[in-house]
C-alpha cells in the first residue's frame, strides 16, 4: 500500500495527516506548535526577522518541526511507502521553508519569490528525515499572492479535485 502525507504549515501550529492514498482514508494525524513563533505570532513579525538576519534559523526551526511532526506520523513498516508529501501554508511560511528571501512579502508591491507549485525530493526539503525513501517527492502547492497562498489553494482545490491523479495535475 502507497501513502501520503498532507500538512498545513501554519503560522503558529503544523497539522499532518498520513493518508492511504489508494482509500483516501486519514490514518493518523499530529499537530505541533510551530518554533518560529518565538520570533513573534504573525506572519509580518516573522517577515521582519527573516529579513533582520533570521532566515536560516526560521528555515532550520521549520525543517525541524515538519520532520518531527512526521516522526509522529511514520513508522517504520510504514516509511518506504510514503509517496507523497503535499504541503500548503501561507506564502511567508512556504518562503520560509525552502529558504527564500522574505524581502518582496515585507514591502510594496508585496512580491513572492515564487507562487508556483513545485514538486522536489523529500531529501532535499527536509534534510533530517532519513527515514523517508529517495522516492519520496514534496508537491508545495501553489500560492495566488503574496497574502492569498497556498493554504487557500490547498482548500479550493479540495472542493474541486478528488483523489491522487487530480492532485498531481498541480
Amino acid at each position: 500500500m502507497d501513502y501520503g502525507i498532507a500538512i498545513d504549515i501554519g503560522t503558529t501550529t503544523l497539522g499532518a495527516a498520513l493518508v492511504a492514498l489508494d482509500e483516501g482514508r486519514v490514518l493518523r494525524e499530529a499537530s505541533r506548535l510551530n518554533s518560529g513563533r518565538m520570533f513573534g505570532a504573525d506572519v509580518i513579525s516573522r517577515i521582519q526577522a527573516s529579513n533582520d538576519g533570521s532566515q536560516m534559523m526560521l528555515q532550520d526551526l521549520m525543517r525541524s518541526d515538519l520532520t518531527a511532526l512526521l516522526k509522529e506520523l511514520v513508522s517504520a513498516d510504514v516509511s518506504s511507502y510514503i509517496k507523497y508529501i503535499a504541503i500548503a501554508g501561507n506564502t511567508t511560511m512556504l518562503h520560509l521553508l525552502r529558504g527564500y528571501s522574505c524581502a518582496g512579502l515585507g514591502t510594496f508591491p508585496y512580491t513572492a519569490v515564487t507562487l508556483s507549485s513545485e514538486c522536489l525530493k523529500a531529501k532535499d526539503v527536509l534534510p533530517n528525515a532519513v527515514f523517508l525513501s529517495d522516492e519520496t517527492k514534496v508537491l508545495l502547492f501553489p500560492g495566488f499572492t503574496a497574502f492569498v497562498g497556498a493554504d487557500v489553494a490547498a482548500g479550493v482545490y479540495s472542493l474541486t479535485g478528488t483523489g491522487e491523479s487530480r492532485f498531481l495535475l498541480l
